[in-house]
């Protein structure tokens, strides 16, 4: 643990926790009891509820959704980004409610996706410039229109995801170039 904690500077650990902090004050709408009123979250949260089902009825992987379409069954599972169905069964096992699960994927993805941007950036780029980034890309009027308008949940996940992968490619390219020279 110690080699992790002397690894990550006592700057990056800052820019990282105001990352979280500005966008922690962005979700405070998300932290109500209530559940907030989006164009997809409501079909988000039963297709969450669908891909549970699916899964506690032995369906692995979630194909047919048999308590949708006035309990005649759609193939819904099947069309339908599976992450989101699969990391809110998880919440849901552990013992959050399915809307609940889903507030908690949105806000994750809305406050680790320029967490992962800093990362990346900060391969490139001085620590400065990288947290300038991750701001503007964490607080892009796409991620608010994501989060509160449209309530696109598999969107935000790959918003987050995209960095991470970024990241992923960059750190591998270096290791690969300096090795096919």
């Amino acid at each position: 643990m110690s080699a992790i904690v002397r690894k990550i500077s006592d700057k990056t650990f800052t820019y990282v926790l105001l990352i979280l902090l500005i966008g922690l004050f962005f979700s405070i709408p998300l932290l109500s009891n209530n559940f907030y009123v989006t164009h997809d979250g409501q079909a988000q949260v039963v297709r969450i509820a669908a891909y549970y089902q699916a899964i506690i009825d032995g369906q692995i992987p979630p194909r047919w959704a048999g308590n949708l379409n006035y309990q005649h069954g759609l193939p819904t599972l099947s069309f339908f980004f599976p992450l989101e169905g699969y990391l809110g069964t998880v919440f849901h096992l552990i013992g959050f409610s399915f809307q609940d699960s889903y507030k908690i994927l949105m806000i994750g993805s809305f406050l680790f996706s320029p967490v992962f941007f800093f990362f990346f950036l900060n391969k490139l780029f001085k620590k400065e410039v990288a947290f300038v980034g991750a701001i503007l890309y964490g607080l892009a009027p796409y991620h608010f229109l994501d989060v509160y308008v449209r309530g696109q949940l598999a969107e935000m996940l790959a918003l987050m995801f995209a960095p991470l992968l970024f990241l992923i490619i960059e750190k591998n390219l270096k290791k690969y170039l300096i090795k096919s020279y």
